[in-house]
């Protein structure tokens, strides 16, 4: 028997180029399905294989109201990540139940779900991040900024955990941003010092629609070495202002653009006495489906 699959266009903007997102493939999972997708081995071998940013397995509960999922790298499983969550809930969202809460169950928690309607517009898809913890890491300062091949950077570099662990860098402009050719060998090393998932470098730009920012994520130790557009890191980054007081509770993100893609995020902080809640939002489009044999 074989397996449903959805290739899926994750954090496309409203106009896009054509596959200008970030792709990710969602299987569906349910009582009939071979034991063998059950399990993680032969799930995180299917994730390898594909060598996506990662690969999701989801199962749709009984009543329809929230679907469990696994989240694979081409080289682990992860707690959570932004383009897998808004993705898979793009495309399994036909079949969840309407008129309801929707949440996504992850190694990471349950993780509440919604959508917006925007009309003649596509919808966006948004899930509320896993609350992050930040720690500084200004004894890796001077050689992050080494292996980035920039004199300073704009604030004090944290380690940020909201399901992965992102080492977020703030510059002074976009420009140099999007210019940045890092030492990835370094960046693999750093991120193996500082426990880290990988480098999320970003700054502030201004576009035709208004203030953004521009960000990229350098994650070599998942042998990959740009990922297009990165949820988390950009939740990281939302997180990261918030703990700063310097950023707004609301903003959009752009990603990808250094390596031909033209992605667009959506960040939404709610403040709250015990600590912010951070909203992550983008649009999706179905790509392709089929059947894994």
């Amino acid at each position: 028997m074989s397996l449903r699959y959805q290739l899926v266009d994750v954090f496309i903007r409203e106009n896009p180029t054509a596959l200008s997102g970030n792709p990710l493939a969602v299987f569906e999972l349910n009582e009939a399905s071979p034991a063998i997708y059950q399990q993680r081995e032969m799930q995180q071998r299917i994730a390898n294989w594909l060598n996506l940013s990662e690969t999701t397995f989801a199962t749709i509960s009984a009543a329809r109201d929230y679907y469990a999922l696994k989240i694979y790298t081409p080289q682990q499983e992860l707690p959570f990540a932004g383009h897998p969550s808004i993705g898979s809930y793009a495309a399994l969202i036909a079949q969840l139940q309407p008129g309801t809460r929707h949440a996504q169950h992850c190694a990471a928690g349950e993780l509440p779900l919604r959508y917006e309607e925007q009309a003649g517009m596509a919808p966006i898809y948004w899930v509320q991040t896993p609350r992050a913890e930040l720690v500084a890491m200004n004894s890796f300062q001077t050689n992050l900024l080494t292996a980035l091949s920039v004199e300073r950077a704009l604030a004090p570099i944290f380690n940020v955990n909201n399901g992965p662990t992102w080492t977020v860098v703030q510059l002074a402009s976009a420009d140099q941003v999007l210019k940045l050719k890092p030492d990835l060998a370094a960046v693999k090393a750093l991120n193996l010092a500082m426990r880290s998932t990988g480098l999320a470098v970003f700054a502030w730009g201004r576009d035709e629609l208004g203030d953004y920012i521009e960000t990229r994520c350098f994650v070599p130790l998942d042998n990959i070495e740009e990922d297009p557009v990165t949820g988390s890191a950009n939740a990281a980054i939302a997180a990261y202002l918030h703990h700063l007081q310097t950023g707004p509770e609301a903003f959009r993100a752009r990603q990808g653009r250094a390596i031909g893609r033209d992605g667009e995020l959506f960040l939404d902080i709610k403040s709250h006495p015990s600590g912010a809640a951070i909203w992550l939002g983008g649009r999706a489009k179905l790509i392709a489906q089929g059947q894994f044999k």
